[in-house]
């Protein structure tokens, strides 16, 4: 049902991990994800040649059909007089934009365009640098919004995390590296994907987490001193119910007021609250049991459960979705699941 399989810088010889144990593939919405093997160092495929961390590409399939890639970004060999081991972890494309920069040199700006194109302008225009190609081409970009930005000195990967949060879009960049835009990404389900606990949920965790709570919030835009754009907003709602928690963010790639105020009120709304969290392993044996297939990142699904004290029927967005395979090949699944 699923093969690992390791290439070479440029994506090619490839290796079949016949005998590779602990594997473990991840995919987060608008995240890189990251996928990990173990192999003993006996075993021919753990040559030098095949394992080079931030050269070596993996590949992963599941019934034939190529589920997730990357690059192999860290090898941690271990050798006692037990065992002989290395520990693989390899992290998606995406994750190659958390080093590269925009607006190194000068100042970029848009004006006045779509998100999504602006996204795909940022990730298209480093792979033209000397050493920055990486294969990644232009999919599906369904319109959003019009934005006009200016960066400088800028994370590429903190610039699209701003543009997600500004526009409301998701994105992804598929296993054979395309990238695709979405308003957003993601289906209803709730009617046909119901996770019970007990029944097809193994394990259930319910976090709730008021760390995260900002009531009242400045908002930072471009320029310095008198110049500096702010936006401040609060909820007295909020504060009513958690006391005070302020917050100071920066959006200093924003040069428009009225987007800046947009922004600033939509942290409020993200974090006037506390954070529910709900993480959930699937059991493989339930009548009702729930197939890989039937759901994907960003989709809506339903979560109950009746305990003492307790009570969920809710429906929950999915951020996260990770795959443990055993020795012949048994998925354990579990989701990371938010409010919508």
């Amino acid at each position: 049902m699923w093969m690992f399989e390791i290439r070479d810088k440029e994506g090619l010889n490839p290796v079949r991990l016949k005998s590779a144990y602990n594997f473990k593939v991840s995919r987060a919405l608008n995240s890189p994800g990251q996928a990990s093997f173990t192999i003993d160092l006996n075993d021919e495929a753990s040559i030098e040649s095949n394992l080079r961390e931030g050269r070596s590409q993996l590949y992963i399939y599941r019934n034939k059909v190529l589920y997730w890639s990357g690059k192999v970004m860290v090898v941690d060999r271990y050798f006692d007089v037990s065992s002989q081991r290395a520990e693989v972890l390899a992290l998606g494309w995406l994750w190659m934009f958390e080093k590269r920069f925009v607006g190194k040199n000068e100042d970029v700006t848009y004006t006045a365009t779509d998100a999504g194109q602006i996204l795909w302008d940022l990730i298209n225009d480093s792979q033209f640098e000397y050493g920055g190609y990486i294969g990644i081409e232009e999919g599906t970009i369904t319109p959003s919004i019009n934005l006009t930005v200016t960066y400088t000195r800028q994370k590429i990967k903190e610039a699209i995390d701003d543009l997600v949060e500004q526009a409301g879009i998701d994105f992804e960049v598929t296993p054979d590296k395309a990238l695709n835009v979405y308003y957003p990404k993601g289906s209803d389900r709730s009617s046909s994907v119901i996770l019970k606990y007990p029944g097809n949920i193994q394990t259930l965790r319910v976090v709730k987490d008021a760390t995260v709570v900002a009531n009242n919030i400045l908002g930072l835009g471009r320029g310095y001193g008198s110049q500096e754009l702010t936006s401040q907003v609060s909820d007295v709602g909020s504060i009513g119910v958690f006391d005070l928690y302020e917050d100071i963010i920066s959006f200093k790639d924003i040069v428009n007021q009225t987007l800046l105020d947009n922004m600033t009120n939509h942290r409020l709304r993200l974090y006037k609250s506390s954070r529910l969290t709900i993480d959930v392993t699937i059991h493989g044996d339930s009548s009702e049991q729930v197939q890989l297939d039937d759901y994907n990142l960003g989709d809506t699904i339903r979560v109950i459960t009746d305990q003492p004290n307790f009570t969920l029927n809710q429906t929950f967005r999915i951020f996260e979705i990770s795959i443990t395979i055993g020795d012949n090949g048994q998925e354990t699944v579990k989701l990371i699941l938010g409010l919508v």
